[in-house]
């Protein structure tokens, strides 16, 4: 059975914040967020709208992205890799992330057509 992704309803943007910066509640409550804290940043994907960044702070978006179908077993193989694999082969990019339960992945919102198409072609169920 084919893999099957669900679009994501919003368009994000990702931010790269100072370590430790500290995000305020209203961001964290959004329904779908990703933060990373690493000793030299953190990150902040989120839907566009949701966050107000400081004048500067460096921003690449818009995004558009899917959630896979899950949840998927944490013995799967290769989840990510062919989906990349189909998007990378139409020069595509790509951002990954992964939770406990599925896997999600955006790309540039200028690519999201051509993505689609590379995508179907290669047997992947797209809803949105």
């Amino acid at each position: 059975m084919p893999l099957t992704l669900r679009a994501l309803p919003a368009t994000f943007y990702i931010y790269r914040l100072p370590p430790n910066t500290p995000l305020p509640s209203a961001v964290l409550q959004t329904p779908l967020v990703f933060v990373a804290h690493t000793p030299e940043e953190t990150s902040l994907l989120a839907p566009e709208g949701i966050f107000q960044p400081a004048e500067g702070t460096p921003t690449a978006g818009p995004w558009k992205g899917w959630q896979v179908q899950g949840p998927l077993d944490f013995g799967l193989v290769g989840i990510l890799a062919q989906i990349t694999a189909v998007l990378a082969a139409a020069e595509i990019p790509i951002l990954a992330v992964s939770t406990f339960d599925t896997d999600y992945l955006w790309v540039p919102q200028a690519h999201w057509e051509n993505a689609q198409h590379a995508l179907r072609t290669a047997g992947y169920r797209l809803l949105t």
